[in-house]
């Protein structure tokens, strides 16, 4: 697992939070993850500085819950980190999953929360962990993520993506 790399996702809050209290392991995007190696490398789940009000609507509808307040939630910062698994779409069975709504899914295995938020800024996209974060998540739970089992697939190669500071 050496040559695995984190990469940063932003999600407006209560996304971020939905990924981690609510077993939420669908991430919708218009487009598929080409630079991450599915299956292999690690996304930090980063909660941008803004809150989608509708989107705490739709969490409490969907899934009869209470979902905290903008001011509750941390805001621009990394706050869990996960694998992606697999990409899927429409035609595939785990579209059925409530979370799913599409065009793309992006499904997240392992997920694990931070137990400190770590404040940084994030950006649009896939973006690139610098050392330091690299090293301040490590220093939270990487131990535990060493040991997790080889991944089973994995798709394309590396690519250069926008972001914060150089590869991680």
């Amino acid at each position: 697992m050496s040559d695995a790399r984190c990469f940063g996702l932003t999600l407006r809050q209560p996304w971020a939070w939905a990924v981690g209290a609510l077993d939420k392991r669908i991430e919708n995007r218009a487009w598929a993850p080409s630079a991450l190696r599915v299956g292999h490398d690690w996304i930090a789940i980063h909660a941008g500085r803004s809150y989608d009000s509708e989107g705490g609507v739709w969490i409490r509808e969907h899934f009869d819950v209470c979902v905290p307040s903008k001011g509750a939630l941390p805001l621009g910062a990394l706050v869990a980190i996960a694998q992606v698994v697999d990409v899927i779409d429409a035609r595939s069975p785990l579209a059925s999953d409530p979370w799913f709504t599409g065009p793309v899914g992006w499904v997240l295995d392992r997920v694990t929360v931070l137990p400190s938020p770590i404040r940084c800024r994030g950006a649009l996209g896939l973006w690139t962990l610098d050392e330091e974060l690299v090293g301040e998540v490590r220093a939270q739970l990487w131990s535990g993520v060493e040991r997790v089992p080889q991944p089973v697939s994995s798709y394309g190669a590396a690519s250069t993506v926008r972001g914060r500071g150089v590869g991680a």
